[in-house]
């Protein structure tokens, strides 16, 4: 069956067949890409500290840096409020609930902190409940990108530290 002409037909065919094959060497290039990254967070891992921040200046002049985002803790609102109204008489839960969030209902996490720490039961059922305050999964960037002159300077003076305290 043609859609256009025969001859149409068949050039489209054929840069169709090539870009499926591109489209494969792309996504092994991408796993590779991915593999050797992976060594790169194994080495940082080694050097650094599991799953700090690293950055490396190489030869050539490019970065390879692992950035691990500073994620604050999520709450859970909802589940947070009922624990607290199940746990204290409706006067107190209200007055807790008004001095650890604002009008618009949003749970202050500092206000939060220093009500856990003067109420240890609080603490604990929070802690207990499991999913009132959930950690996000930090997930690092990867970066591979050329170093500016300054990280360039920096790194070459750390060397030359390194060294001279090993010489």
């Amino acid at each position: 069956m043609t859609q256009f002409n025969e001859r149409t037909d068949e050039t489209l065919n054929s840069l169709e067949r090539q870009l499926a094959e591109t489209v494969e060497a792309k996504e092994a290039a991408e796993r590779r890409y991915d593999a050797l990254f992976m060594q790169v967070f194994h080495i940082f891992d080694e050097q650094a500290g599991e799953g700090v921040s690293a950055t490396f200046i190489c030869e050539d002049e490019f970065k390879l840096a692992r950035q691990v985002p500073q994620m604050q803790p999520v709450i859970n609102t909802e589940k947070l409020r009922e624990l607290v109204m199940a746990r204290y008489s409706d006067e107190e839960a209200r007055k807790l609930w008004n001095r650890i969030t604002v009008s618009t209902r949003v749970v202050l996490q500092n206000k939060l902190a220093s009500e856990m720490k003067r109420d240890s039961g609080l603490g604990e059922a929070i802690h207990d409940a499991g999913d009132i305050i959930v950690v996000p999964t930090r997930k690092p960037s990867r970066i591979r990108q050329p170093a500016t002159a300054k990280e360039i300077k920096n790194a070459a003076l750390g060397r030359r530290i390194s060294e001279e305290a090993a010489g």
